[in-house]
């Protein structure tokens, strides 16, 4: 599965204009007596990315105040002070992100600086030096914004710790759904794990990560927390493939099989009108076949004889899939136990009756709840909110069942599936 690590520029371009306060500069020229320059944010930064690259657009101004002894030392005898010339700047601040296998980020911050008009500014036909002052101090400022900007991207921008987040819930079981006492564990696997490089585009910073997954579903039985395994280094690649063939099992327990059967009722308009599953008890062998004991009742009307026949039941089934990827019962036996002969007798001119019913009605139920399931699957995975920040999307193109294990306690699914499943982080 992959794992999208997206920073909308927005986040970042709010943050960092938190960061940079409104007067970025105020002081003294030391190499001119008596300059004093400000330094402010004429509007907010702009971030924007293109060719794999993140640009910080920083519109300044540059207000330069000049006293007596600057005047005096440019032009002997002249006793003359300015209060404020105002020149705007604008900043370029190039970043290239990269990410080491470590998941430490390492940025390379590069400056520039344009006028938005060549500060040129004359007495009596004498230029001042005003290009140069603010050469100086804009010099200072862009190692000193750039400092920032650096200190910025490595406190926020933690990629270890945005996919150990991903990582660390993709090893907790996630309920998929209460009703169906369904839920999902992702089981990722250390190695190997794959990373494109960041790269920069459509409004956002992004890199995927690829980690291999041992997908399970779990019916029944309450969610177990294994102890985390810490997040493995990655090996770098270009890129990585957004759908894939993924092979995933399924657990459902007899304990919720035997609940979900408990009280059904199969209505049907032939001999036998009605079966009353009252209670079921399932169990396997070590053949691997699986075994059914239930308490029915079972309506019948035959001609004028109507009766119903309450009995303990017993079938066993072998289950597997057919060509068409659905669930198919063989053999299926059922027969009486402890019941008067009366019954007995009615109940084997019945008996291939109960038993095609029987089946036919099993069969169908379980194949309408194995494509419900996927129905579920696919409804719920679409976007599902898995934490704070974390969305799960996964468009599933196909599923089939492969194979039908019998354990000792659930019956076991082996599917093959294709899908484009990734966990989106971001909106910080």
């Amino acid at each position: 599965m992959n794992i999208q690590i997206i920073l909308p520029t927005e986040d970042i371009e709010n943050k960092i204009n938190a960061v940079l306060k409104p007067v970025l500069y105020q002081g003294n020229v030391a190499e001119y007596e008596d300059v004093r320059v400000v330094v402010v944010k004429r509007s907010n930064f702009r971030v924007l990315v293109e060719s794999d690259s993140v640009l910080i657009i920083a519109p300044i101004r540059a207000e330069l105040f000049i006293g007596k002894k600057a005047f005096l030392s440019w032009i002997p005898g002249l006793t003359k002070t300015i209060e404020e010339i105002d020149v705007d700047i604008k900043v370029t601040f190039e970043i290239k992100p990269e990410i080491t296998p470590h998941w430490i980020l390492h940025t390379a911050v590069k400056g520039t600086f344009f006028w938005d008009k060549e500060p040129v500014f004359n007495i009596a036909g004498i230029p001042l030096p005003i290009k140069s002052i603010l050469e100086i101090v804009l010099e200072s400022q862009i190692k000193s914004i750039k400092k920032n900007i650096e200190r910025f991207l490595k406190e926020e921008i933690e990629i270890k710790k945005y996919v150990t987040l991903a990582w660390d819930i993709m090893q907790e079981p996630l309920e998929i759904s209460e009703e169906y006492s369904l839920n999902l564990y992702f089981q990722p696997g250390a190695n190997p794990v794959y990373a494109t490089p960041i790269r920069c585009g459509q409004g956002r910073i992004y890199t995927t990560v690829s980690v291999p997954l041992f997908p399970e579903g779990v019916i029944g039985f309450p969610p177990v927390h294994e102890p985390f395994m810490a997040l493995p280094d990655f090996t770098p690649v270009s890129q990585l493939n957004a759908k894939e063939d993924i092979l995933l099992s399924g657990l459902i327990s007899y304990r919720f099989v035997e609940k979900f059967l408990k009280d059904k009722i199969i209505e049907q308009d032939s001999i036998i009108r009605k079966i009353h599953i009252l209670d079921v008890v399932i169990y396997a062998d070590e053949n691997g076949l699986l075994h059914f004991s239930s308490h029915q009742d079972v309506w019948i009307q035959w001609g004028f004889l109507k009766m119903n026949i309450p009995f303990t039941g017993k079938a066993t089934l072998d289950i597997h899939p057919d060509e068409k990827q659905l669930i198919r019962f063989t053999p299926f036996m059922i027969e009486l136990v402890e019941s008067p002969p009366l019954v007995k007798f009615v109940f084997n001119l019945v008996k291939d009756n109960i038993r095609k019913l029987m089946i036919t009605q099993l069969q169908k139920m379980a194949n309408e709840y194995w494509i419900s399931l996927q129905n579920l699957l696919k409804s719920k995975l679409t976007a599902l909110h898995i934490g704070q920040h974390v969305i799960l999307k996964a468009e599933i193109f196909r599923f089939d069942l492969m194979e039908v294990q019998v354990l000792d306690e659930s019956l076991k699914a082996i599917v093959k599936g294709n899908a484009s499943a990734k966990i989106e982080i971001g909106n910080f």
